[in-house]
């Protein structure tokens, strides 16, 4: 089997990528911009930047329908939109090494929780750290794309608002700190959106952000 370095896996990324290009790369950056608000070197925050760039390869194997369907999934759709991290994961296994291991872990996992409620009922406390930031990164730009055919793009402070809902649930309290760290003080934010067409007003302060306002029952997909 043919095996790729790091160079190559990145070339690789772009024909794995999903049709939704630029979804996958605003969770790219975000990821990467994480990795580096947790302390990770450079070097291991590019390696996070090519495993989110990845983290949907596996939605390639499934079918446009699926993919767009605009009303909720049957349970049996549920458990086949399930299988594109099994897929991904699998793709990537030409993927070698240290950055192999992370591309793979990442697809397979990124839709996880702290709760252990997630998939494949795994918790990320017992997952690599970047699982939980690709997670993290995913979710909030599912929230807030204007891709997705099921949904509305939610307004950036509600989407805030409901990944600080989510500490202790879906993510970590210290993930859920560090994101809306990033967000407070990083002002690249607001352009790793504008490719999707959204321009969110990220400087927030988010005291109080779980009262009032915040879609805690609303069913998403991601």
């Amino acid at each position: 089997m043919q095996t790729l370095q790091f160079p190559q896996a990145l070339q690789t990324s772009q024909t794995l990528q999903t049709s939704h290009f630029h979804e996958d790369e605003a969770v790219a950056k975000l990821s990467k911009l994480l990795a580096l608000e947790c302390g990770m070197s450079p070097e291991k925050a590019e390696q996070i930047y090519i495993a989110a760039l990845l983290h949907d390869a596996g939605k390639k194997k499934l079918s446009a329908e699926l993919l767009n369907k605009p009303d909720k999934l049957t349970p049996e759709e549920f458990e086949v939109m399930k299988t594109h991290t099994t897929f991904g994961a699998e793709m990537l296994r030409c993927v070698e090494g240290d950055l192999g291991v992370m591309v793979r872990k990442v697809a397979l996992y990124h839709h996880e929780r702290w709760d252990s409620c997630g998939y494949w009922g795994k918790s990320l406390s017992k997952l690599p750290r970047y699982v939980e930031i690709v997670a993290i990164a995913d979710t909030f730009t599912a929230l807030v794309s204007p891709l997705r055919t099921y949904k509305q793009p939610w307004p950036p402070k509600e989407a805030i608002d409901y990944i600080h809902s989510q500490a202790g649930s879906h993510f970590s309290h210290a993930m859920v700190n560090i994101f809306l760290q990033l967000l407070r003080t990083n002002d690249r934010i607001a352009g790793i959106y504008e490719p999707l067409l959204v321009v969110p007003a990220i400087i927030v302060t988010p005291k109080n952000a779980t009262q009032g306002g915040v879609r805690n029952s609303r069913r998403f997909r991601i």
